[in-house]
């Protein structure tokens, strides 16, 4: 399964990282699309903690061009370059590291082009997950092999949604397009799916979690594909445009001096938002924190690409710039401590980071 190694910046492991960032489940967002792997250039790798909770995490390792499943207190359980090589969407199941991996780079680029048979590895072993009969069968969300929420349909066919829980029907929406992202707050409780419409104003549903399935709550058209939820599930602040927060009424609100919004992260009340840019000097990240209600509190402009991440159990946000980790406090911009030899880093949603290190040893940092 193993690949040849190298180190890649904006090759396989690069545009599988925007791609699986764009549709992975967690507390933040990137609003990067998938796009077709680029040759090799020559730069550090590339670490992403794509999902994580108390008990392990998935990571994208750019060294070695692989996922892998981390346990937390045993190291790897599992890993996989195939993944990589496809593309392929990857989030935790009811248990991080348990995984599902779903589509891919050649399907979310092409209407037409039909979905891989999703996997799941469960326990550190794999196994192929037969859902859906359609050409599109994208797993957007998934607890288990009986409660998830799928995308399907066809060119031919329409496209729609198929909500599954353990003993009932399974619930079918119809949407207007092929491509839906699935962003949930990071408690799992609620969520937000944007579906692209050709030509139009794409279509976004409020979800929330009743028991042991999802059921719709408002919708709202809206111009960007994805988004970051906040910890109550009561409002969203889209990218891929102007950054504004998205309520359940539908109503927008920009935020903050950024004329995009390229990657964002929801603590307990207000965030973390990034406009990811490039120049004729050089790439820049400019980074503005703001309230629950959208107030604007500090703003950073860096030299580089930074990536955000979000406590939802306090006023902590950290970024990760030049090899190092910063966690501030959300309303006063203070640092509150700065880690060295951090490539990645993501809350596991209890209060804790889980950060990555240059040689790609994955670590949970309590508070």
């Amino acid at each position: 399964m193993r690949r040849h190694r190298r180190h890649v910046r904006h090759g396989a492991a690069a545009a599988l990282a925007a791609a699986a960032l764009a549709l992975s489940a967690g507390c933040t967002a990137a609003v990067d699309q998938p796009a077709a792997p680029g040759p090799p250039s020559a730069g550090p790798p590339v670490f992403l903690v794509l999902d994580a909770d108390p008990h392990g995490a998935i990571v994208l390792n750019g060294a070695r061009d692989r996922y892998e499943g981390v346990a937390r207190g045993s190291g790897p359980v599992w890993d996989d370059a195939a993944a990589v090589r496809a593309g392929s969407m990857v989030s935790c199941l009811a248990r991080c590291p348990d995984v599902v991996f779903s589509s891919g780079t050649a399907s979310l680029n092409s209407p037409g082009a039909s979905d891989p048979v999703p996997q799941v590895v469960i326990g550190g072993r794999p196994r192929t997950w037969p859902v859906g009969h359609t050409p599109k069968r994208t797993v957007l969300s998934a607890r288990g092999l009986d409660d998830y929420v799928l995308s399907a349909g066809g060119p031919t066919t329409g496209w729609w949604l198929e909500l599954h829980a353990p003993g009932r029907p399974v619930a079918r929406i119809d949407v207007g397009g092929a491509r839906t992202s699935w962003q949930p707050s990071a408690d799992g409780r609620h969520a937000l799916a944007i579906t692209v419409v050709p030509g139009g104003r794409n279509e976004a549903r409020w979800f929330d979690r009743h028991r042991d399935t999802w059921r719709p709550a408002a919708t709202a058209r809206v111009a960007g594909f994805v988004a970051c939820v906040a910890p109550d599930g009561g409002r969203a602040l889209l990218l891929g445009q102007r950054p504004a927060l998205l309520d359940r009424t539908g109503a927008q609100h920009p935020i903050t001096d950024l004329v995009s919004g390229g990657a964002c992260a929801f603590a307990a009340a207000g965030g973390l938002v990034a406009e990811l840019a490039a120049s004729p000097r050089g790439r820049t990240t400019r980074l503005r924190a703001f309230g629950a209600d959208g107030r604007p509190l500090w703003g950073r402009d860096l030299a580089g690409e930074a990536s955000v991440t979000a406590d939802r159990t306090a006023a902590r946000v950290a970024y990760v710039h030049d090899g190092r980790l910063y966690e501030v406090d959300l309303a006063r911009g203070a640092d509150l401590r700065r880690v060295p030899d951090v490539a990645a880093a993501r809350y596991d949603g209890a209060g804790t980071l889980v950060v990555v290190g240059p040689d790609g040893t994955v670590r949970w940092l309590p508070p």
